[in-house]
């Protein structure tokens, strides 16, 4: 009988399945096309963007915000001059920001929406079911499917373990949260990725950048933003100055590092319709500042 159960036992642990976590992601090649270290300018921000947390583009404007107060600034997409300043809600926690139409979305760190109307300069606010423990660092909109895009740079939620990021979508016409994540961001998908790229410097860096903790997965996503001619999900992590490129089905594309001496704390990221990338860092010991890189085909 002892036999017959230890028998039971081990053919049930040889039918559990297994998770090919090289189908998380796209083993086709990616090309870069930006050259990340070389941006095409850098505009430094005035004091009250020391510690700016957010971007987006919008009609050769760029929108953003401090982590600290409830202001919007509109920049010049051209020399990053201030345009304009909206007072849309009181001192709080903002993290990621983007303008749809006439309206101003902007996400607080504990899930919390607030849509800001250009037109009436008024301000509604949104619940959703996530909160401190999700810690909502990154807004983003896909365009296509009507929805706003909060990355977790805490825990996943609920059933998920402390190697996986999240990726969550708020729905645009029913203006509600959808319970699941829509892309997840596993420790041992990127570990696959990692493992099938060709050994060299750069792919030793990065491992070393995700090389496991006890207790987390080391990328803590701070923004993000849907690239406008491919529909891939560009996602920065400040920590470790990381960026991860999925795929529209949330495969693995590209991860890159970022240069600290150009961005010392990434916290914003935005493409132009041309494929025109700004990303934005805090100041940290001085000034924010947000840099443009230009796609290198469209480079004179």
């Amino acid at each position: 009988m002892c036999f017959t159960l230890i028998l039971a036992l081990l053919l049930t642990c040889s039918c559990r399945p297994t998770t090919d976590w090289s189908a998380h992601f796209d083993p086709a090649p990616f090309d870069m096309p930006y050259d990340l270290s070389r941006p095409d300018t850098c505009w430094l921000l005035p004091d009250a963007l020391r510690e700016i947390s957010g971007l987006s583009w919008s009609h050769d404007t760029l929108w953003t915000h401090n982590d600290e107060q409830g202001i919007l600034f509109r920049l010049s997409a051209n020399d990053a001059s201030l345009l304009d300043t909206l007072h849309f809600h009181k001192d709080g926690d903002y993290e990621g920001i983007e303008k749809v139409g006439s309206t101003v979305w902007v996400v607080k760190s504990n899930g919390t929406l607030y849509a800001v109307d250009l037109r009436t300069r008024t301000t509604r606010k949104y619940a959703t079911p996530l909160g401190k423990a999700q810690d909502v660092e990154g807004l983003a909109c896909d365009t296509a499917h009507r929805r706003l895009l909060l990355a977790c740079k805490g825990s996943a939620g609920d059933g998920f373990s402390p190697f996986e990021r999240a990726i969550y979508a708020f729905d645009l016409d029913s203006l509600a949260l959808a319970p699941r994540p829509l892309y997840v961001i596993h420790q041992q998908a990127v570990d696959a990725w990692l493992g099938s790229q060709p050994a060299g410097e750069w792919r030793d860096k990065l491992m070393e950048a995700f090389a496991k903790t006890d207790d987390h997965l080391r990328f803590r996503p701070s923004a993000l933003a849907v690239h406008p001619l491919t529909g891939d999900l560009w996602v920065v992590s400040s920590p470790g100055k990381l960026l991860l490129v999925l795929s529209p089905q949330g495969k693995i594309r590209h991860i890159a590092r970022l240069d600290k001496r150009i961005l010392p704390q990434p916290e914003g990221i935005a493409f132009a319709p041309d494929g025109t990338l700004f990303l934005a860092s805090e100041g940290r010991q001085g000034q924010g500042k947000i840099c443009r890189f230009r796609p290198e085909t469209s480079a004179d």
